[in-house]
Protein backbone atom coordinates (compact mmCIF):
# COMPACT_ATOMS: atom_id res chain seq x y z
CA UNK A 1 0.00 0.00 0.00
CA UNK A 2 1.32 3.21 -1.03
CA UNK A 3 1.40 6.40 1.11
CA UNK A 4 -0.78 9.28 0.77
CA UNK A 5 0.47 12.89 1.18
CA UNK A 6 -2.14 14.85 3.69
CA UNK A 7 -2.93 17.18 1.35
CA UNK A 8 -3.48 14.93 -1.29
CA UNK A 9 -7.33 15.00 -3.15
CA UNK A 10 -9.79 12.06 -2.80
CA UNK A 11 -8.49 9.00 -4.82
CA UNK A 12 -11.96 8.85 -7.07
CA UNK A 13 -12.79 12.48 -7.63
CA UNK A 14 -9.36 14.24 -6.91
CA UNK A 15 -10.82 16.87 -5.16
CA UNK A 16 -8.43 18.27 -1.96
CA UNK A 17 -9.42 20.66 0.98
CA UNK A 18 -12.08 17.90 1.46
CA UNK A 19 -13.35 15.62 4.29
CA UNK A 20 -12.08 12.36 4.37
CA UNK A 21 -14.24 9.14 5.40
CA UNK A 22 -12.11 5.98 5.40
CA UNK A 23 -8.93 5.15 3.28
CA UNK A 24 -8.78 1.76 0.76
CA UNK A 25 -6.43 0.16 -1.02
CA UNK A 26 -6.90 2.86 -3.59
CA UNK A 27 -6.33 5.74 -1.54
CA UNK A 28 -8.34 7.87 0.88
CA UNK A 29 -12.01 8.45 0.11
CA UNK A 30 -13.71 11.64 0.87
CA UNK A 31 -17.07 11.66 2.53
CA UNK A 32 -19.06 12.26 -0.80
CA UNK A 33 -17.64 9.35 -2.92
CA UNK A 34 -17.77 7.15 0.24
CA UNK A 35 -21.76 7.67 0.40
CA UNK A 36 -21.69 7.29 -3.78
CA UNK A 37 -19.58 3.81 -3.60
CA UNK A 38 -21.72 2.93 -0.64
CA UNK A 39 -24.88 3.14 -2.78
CA UNK A 40 -23.97 0.75 -5.60
CA UNK A 41 -25.75 -2.60 -5.45
CA UNK A 42 -25.10 -5.04 -8.64
CA UNK A 43 -23.66 -7.75 -9.85
CA UNK A 44 -19.85 -7.58 -8.97
CA UNK A 45 -17.72 -8.21 -12.40
CA UNK A 46 -14.97 -9.58 -10.50
CA UNK A 47 -17.05 -12.77 -8.47
CA UNK A 48 -20.50 -12.50 -9.96
CA UNK A 49 -22.47 -12.18 -6.97
CA UNK A 50 -25.16 -10.01 -6.74
CA UNK A 51 -24.13 -7.27 -3.49
CA UNK A 52 -22.81 -4.09 -2.49
CA UNK A 53 -20.01 -2.76 -4.78
CA UNK A 54 -17.93 0.26 -2.88
CA UNK A 55 -14.84 -0.51 -4.67
CA UNK A 56 -13.53 -0.30 -7.94
CA UNK A 57 -11.80 -3.32 -10.06
CA UNK A 58 -10.69 -1.72 -13.27
CA UNK A 59 -12.60 1.34 -12.56
CA UNK A 60 -15.95 -0.97 -12.25
CA UNK A 61 -17.78 -1.35 -9.10
CA UNK A 62 -16.85 -4.04 -7.26
CA UNK A 63 -17.53 -5.69 -4.13
CA UNK A 64 -15.25 -5.61 -1.03
CA UNK A 65 -13.83 -9.03 -1.17
CA UNK A 66 -12.59 -8.36 -4.62
CA UNK A 67 -11.07 -5.45 -4.21
CA UNK A 68 -9.60 -5.88 -0.83
CA UNK A 69 -11.38 -3.54 1.51
CA UNK A 70 -11.51 -4.05 4.98
CA UNK A 71 -15.13 -3.45 6.05
CA UNK A 72 -17.79 -5.55 6.56
CA UNK A 73 -20.73 -3.60 5.11
CA UNK A 74 -23.40 -6.35 6.59
CA UNK A 75 -26.05 -4.67 9.06
CA UNK A 76 -25.58 -5.47 12.77
CA UNK A 77 -29.54 -6.41 13.02
CA UNK A 78 -30.85 -7.44 9.49
CA UNK A 79 -27.76 -8.37 8.10
CA UNK A 80 -28.54 -6.19 4.84
CA UNK A 81 -25.07 -5.31 2.99
CA UNK A 82 -25.45 -1.55 2.63
CA UNK A 83 -24.17 1.77 3.75
CA UNK A 84 -23.93 1.96 7.76
CA UNK A 85 -26.48 4.61 8.70
CA UNK A 86 -26.38 4.52 12.56
CA UNK A 87 -24.15 2.35 14.67
CA UNK A 88 -23.66 -0.41 12.38
CA UNK A 89 -27.35 -0.40 10.76
CA UNK A 90 -28.52 0.05 7.51
CA UNK A 91 -30.81 2.96 6.82
CA UNK A 92 -34.30 0.38 6.58
CA UNK A 93 -33.75 -0.77 10.21
CA UNK A 94 -32.95 3.43 11.10
CA UNK A 95 -36.12 4.22 9.46
CA UNK A 96 -37.94 1.04 11.12
CA UNK A 97 -36.21 2.35 14.88
CA UNK A 98 -37.23 6.14 13.78
CA UNK A 99 -40.96 5.06 12.61
CA UNK A 100 -41.49 3.16 15.61
CA UNK A 101 -41.08 5.77 18.13
CA UNK A 102 -43.01 8.05 15.81
CA UNK A 103 -46.04 5.42 15.57
CA UNK A 104 -46.20 4.71 19.02
CA UNK A 105 -49.25 5.54 20.25
CA UNK A 106 -48.01 6.54 23.98
CA UNK A 107 -48.28 3.00 25.16
CA UNK A 108 -45.26 1.75 23.58
CA UNK A 109 -47.26 0.18 20.87
CA UNK A 110 -48.18 1.05 17.19
CA UNK A 111 -52.10 1.80 16.76
CA UNK A 112 -53.26 -1.27 15.02
CA UNK A 113 -55.54 1.45 12.47
CA UNK A 114 -51.91 2.97 11.87
CA UNK A 115 -50.02 -0.38 11.39
CA UNK A 116 -50.69 -0.39 7.00
CA UNK A 117 -48.86 2.89 6.89
CA UNK A 118 -46.22 1.76 8.98
CA UNK A 119 -45.74 -1.16 7.22
CA UNK A 120 -45.85 0.36 3.80
CA UNK A 121 -43.26 3.08 4.77
CA UNK A 122 -40.83 0.50 6.29
CA UNK A 123 -40.95 -1.75 3.18
CA UNK A 124 -39.98 0.29 0.94
CA UNK A 125 -36.97 0.44 -1.38
CA UNK A 126 -35.64 3.70 -0.72
CA UNK A 127 -35.65 3.72 2.83
CA UNK A 128 -32.53 6.53 2.77
CA UNK A 129 -35.25 9.04 1.09
CA UNK A 130 -37.79 8.43 3.71
CA UNK A 131 -35.80 9.15 6.32
CA UNK A 132 -34.60 12.57 4.79
CA UNK A 133 -38.52 13.07 3.62
CA UNK A 134 -38.90 12.61 7.61
CA UNK A 135 -36.47 14.98 8.70
CA UNK A 136 -37.23 17.77 5.74
CA UNK A 137 -40.72 17.12 6.51
CA UNK A 138 -42.08 18.34 10.20
CA UNK A 139 -45.56 19.38 9.59
CA UNK A 140 -45.91 15.64 8.52
CA UNK A 141 -43.60 14.33 10.84
CA UNK A 142 -46.52 16.15 13.81
CA UNK A 143 -49.42 14.87 12.00
CA UNK A 144 -48.36 11.09 12.07
CA UNK A 145 -47.59 11.77 15.79
CA UNK A 146 -50.92 13.33 15.91
CA UNK A 147 -52.41 10.24 14.56
CA UNK A 148 -51.00 7.57 16.79
CA UNK A 149 -51.84 9.37 19.47
CA UNK A 150 -55.25 9.70 18.99
CA UNK A 151 -55.51 13.14 18.54
CA UNK A 152 -56.71 13.24 15.39
CA UNK A 153 -58.79 10.88 13.30
CA UNK A 154 -57.21 8.86 10.42
CA UNK A 155 -59.83 10.04 7.71
CA UNK A 156 -59.62 11.79 4.55
CA UNK A 157 -60.30 15.38 6.18
CA UNK A 158 -57.45 15.24 8.74
CA UNK A 159 -55.25 15.26 5.43
CA UNK A 160 -57.26 17.25 2.99
CA UNK A 161 -57.99 20.45 5.67
CA UNK A 162 -54.66 20.16 7.05
CA UNK A 163 -52.72 23.49 6.71
CA UNK A 164 -49.00 22.30 5.72
CA UNK A 165 -50.25 19.09 3.77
Amino acid sequence: MSRHRVDAGCARCERTGVKFATTWPEGRICRRCYQRATRIHGTCPGCGTNRLLPGLLDSAPACTDCTGIPKDFHCTRCGREDEPVRAGLCAHCCLTDDLTHLFDNGDGEIAPHLQPLFHALTGQKHARSAKIWLITNTEAVALIRALARGDVPLEHTTFTEHPAV
